[in-house]
Order: structure tokens, then sequence, then C-alpha cells
């Protein structure tokens, strides 16, 4: 095994690696090498088979730009106890002017006044409960978290009339599209969030309430629209919910770009083929 001096007397001497030779001629290593596909290397392509000169159109027709970035980070909810901890969110979407961006890249310095050009829609915060923590109306840390990201979605609005939930449910059973031709009416799911045994169940728009939540056929619990992300299948009550949270991260900064599509439609459907949308990641 390797060491490390304290006091900074003896060099850092790392572990042997002679056993290894070992492992290396092993019959079963060589084997499981043989069995391992190998993508042929290509040497000789150059870049210019593989790049091309930027060509800008005449003229842009890109007036304004929509940036979407979303993080999060870990908090432990009491120092005596580090495995109980809650994950803090945050999303933005900052709306600016192509002219405005033009003109702030042309100047040799920046100035507050240029920086107050770029304009804030609106941030959206989520606290989640990820390891060992419960709510007090819920039985279980998934039915905490799906219960969270559920109100999460019904409670944002972004300044509109209509929440993300709403936006989810008219994106999802297509109801942008004229009525002819809203041919999905139901969702699929590989895993029920309620059932014991796991079972396939079918969320149908005929049996979806006010509220956007689903009767469960296996038990009287509801089941939320946002349960369609599948995120419980993820969720372990030891581990915790941690590992969801790439994945919901990327979904809500989905669905911010999604709900403000919506609501250029509705309102300035000309102006929405002058935006340029960014989502980081």
């Amino acid at each position: 095994m390797g060491y490390t001096s304290r006091n900074n007397r003896r060099p850092y001497e790392g572990a042997s690696k002679a056993s290894h030779q070992y492992i290396i001629n092993d019959p079963d290593v060589q084997v499981l090498m043989d069995r391992i596909y190998k993508p042929n290397i290509i040497s000789s392509v150059s870049s210019d088979d593989v790049v091309i000169d930027f060509e800008p159109p005449e003229s842009n027709p890109i007036q304004y730009v929509i940036a979407v970035d979303g993080g999060y980070t870990e908090a432990i909810l009491a120092k005596d106890f580090p495995s109980r901890s809650i994950h803090f969110m945050q999303f933005g979407a900052l709306y600016f002017k192509q002219k405005d961006l033009e003109e702030i890249d042309a100047s040799p310095f920046i100035s507050p006044e240029d920086m107050a050009k770029l304009k804030n829609i609106e941030r959206l915060k989520l606290a989640l409960p990820t390891k060992n923590i419960c709510f007090k109306d819920q039985t279980s840390l998934k039915d905490s978290v799906l219960r969270a990201i559920y109100e999460f979605f019904k409670n944002n609005t972004l300044d509109e009339k209509s929440s993300l939930l709403d936006t989810l449910a008219w994106f999802v059973f297509r109801q942008y599209k004229p009525v002819p031709q809203r041919i999905v009416t139901q969702l699929n799911l590989a895993t029920n969030p309620l059932s014991p045994e796991g079972n396939q169940v079918s969320l149908k728009l005929e049996d979806m309430d006010k509220d956007y939540t689903f009767p469960c056929p296996e038990t009287n619990g509801r089941i939320y629209l946002t349960d369609i992300f599948r995120l419980h299948e993820v969720i372990d009550e030891e581990l915790g919910a941690a590992g969801i949270m790439g994945y919901l991260t990327n979904v809500i900064e989905h669905l911010i770009i999604v709900h403000i599509i919506r609501s250029l439609l509705s309102q300035q459907p000309d102006k929405l083929k002058q935006i340029f949308f960014i989502k980081d990641g």
C-alpha cells in the first residue's frame, strides 16, 4: 500500500503495481479483452473534411435571444446527521435583444448600464428532499419527491396565465394541433408509481382531472401528470433521490422553453421566428 508523510519529510509513495501483471496475464481477463469491441481508429480524416466556413445570411432574422439555464446544489440539514439532505434548484431565463448584444461585444468597456439591457424573465426555485427525509403529509421519500415536483410545475407560471403543468399537458397530449390531429389521447407508463408490483399503467386524457392527476387502477391514490417523467424509477428509499437531479434539471429547462413558445404562439406568433433559444447543456 502507499503512504504519505504528514510532515513532508518523506516523498509520497504510491501503491505498488507489480501484481497487476498477474491480472493482465490472467486467462479470464484475456478472454474478456478479446470479446470487447474495439472501433477502428481512422487517422486519415483531416479538419477540412469536417469543417466548413461560416457564411452569414444577408439579412439575419434573429432579433431576440432567450437563454435558459438551471443548476442545483446539495445542502445538509443537520451537521450531526450528514446523511439527511435536500437539493436546492434554481432556473432562470435570460432575455435580450440581438442589437444590445452586438453593442456590448463592440464596446471596449462594459458598463452596468449595458448589462442592465440583459433582462431576466423570472427565476424559478425548487427545494427538493433527496435523502432520509419526507414531508409530514407523505409516507416515504419517493412520495415526497414526486409531490414536490408536481407542486413546482403546478405553482409556477413565468408570469403567464397558465402554469408549467398546464403547458406539460398541452405539449404531451399535442393540444397545439387542430382537434382532428390530436391523436395522442393516452400515455403508457412502463411502471405505475403507486403500484406495489411496479405494473404498467395507461393515463387517459379523458380521466385527467382539472388538477392534472389520474386515478390509479390499483390503489385509491392519484397519479400526477409529472409522473410521466418516470423519475420514481430512480428514487431509492435508502440511497436517496440525488440520481434524478440531472434528469429533472434537463426536463425543467426544456419545459421552460416550451412554455415560452406556447405563450408566444398565443400572443405574438409572428415574433417567434425572430427569437433564438439557447439551453445550456
